[in-house]
């Protein structure tokens, strides 16, 4: 099995220096080079992807939730066949694939491991996804955002932006949802989830009862109101997420009456007051 790893140099909060410091073990593990560490933009690192996938059995990002994303999303429609190594803030596919231990040990799992497909949510056919919301959390990751470019630190940056989409920068609207033949109305969205995997970032088990893999979206509405967003909270971090509406389909239509930021795999997205989401089974490939 030939691997070949891509870094993402902004992720995590580490300099490039020491992404390969930290790399240089599961290299010699995955006898694989670590390239992507030298790109400057997000579009080097996508073509630096697409070039090694052409050439290895298996892409191995190093990096957090958006850069995987990123890199899906600069791969596709070609052959995905990668693997994780975890170096972001969020970390929703560690939990998801139930990593434990350090690089090092993610990296043997991944050398003594078998392939796993999984699916993806398409949003509005324009991107892949395994972790896609509007509401609160679009409004809190736009201005998050914002305060990474200004140079506050990951955790201070979400907790700035958090606090002010809280305090007003957010404010809830009326949205219908459509899921495959089931309609429903939400009169205040603080947050709606589609997944096609059980988290959210920071360990919240936003979608209990999804399996990735199970050829679904779940979709998670959560209205406006301090005592179900405290419930949601605290069974998210804990027993799995027991607050809002729950439902699995194959395909889901948002539609708000005011416009809304689209939040991808830790990442703004795009503003809409219509947004459509359909799973595509088993089209990701992971070893692990």
């Amino acid at each position: 099995m030939q691997y070949a790893i891509i870094a993402n140099p902004k992720s995590g909060g580490l300099t490039a220096d020491q992404k390969m410091m930290r790399l240089s073990s599961a290299s010699r593990i995955l006898n694989a080079p670590v390239h992507g560490l030298d790109t400057t933009s997000a579009g080097e690192l996508a073509a630096c992807a697409v070039a090694l996938n052409k050439r290895c059995d298996v892409l191995v990002v190093a990096g957090g939730d958006g850069t995987l994303s990123d890199i899906i999303n600069a791969v596709y429609p070609d052959r995905l066949s990668l693997a994780y190594l975890p170096f972001g803030t969020g970390n929703a596919i560690r939990r998801t694939l139930a990593y434990r231990g350090g690089i090092d040990a993610i990296a043997r799992r991944i050398r003594n491991g078998r392939p796993h497909h999984y699916d993806l949510v398409w949003c509005d056919r324009k991107r892949l996804s395994f972790l896609a919301s509007v509401g609160i959390d679009g409004a809190t990751v736009k201005l998050w955002t914002r305060y990474r470019q200004r140079g506050y630190s990951p955790l201070k940056a979400y907790f700035m932006a958090s606090t002010r989409a809280w305090l007003g920068a957010y404010r809830p609207g009326r949205i219908h949802l459509a899921i495959d033949q089931t309609q429903i109305t939400i009169n205040k969205l603080l947050s709606l989830v589609v997944v096609p995997q059980p988290f959210f970032g920071l360990g919240m088990k936003v979608a209990p009862n999804a399996e990735w893999g199970d050829g679904r979206l779940h979709v998670c509405g959560i209205p406006s109101g301090w005592r179900i967003a405290a419930l949601a909270i605290a069974t998210s971090f804990t027993i799995g997420n027991r607050a809002g509406i729950h439902r699995s389909g194959c395909k889901a239509v948002v539609q708000s009456e005011k416009p809304l930021v689209l939040q991808v795999d830790g990442d703004p997205g795009w503003t809409s007051e219509v947004f459509s989401f359909e799973v595509l089974p088993q089209v990701l490939q992971m070893q692990h």
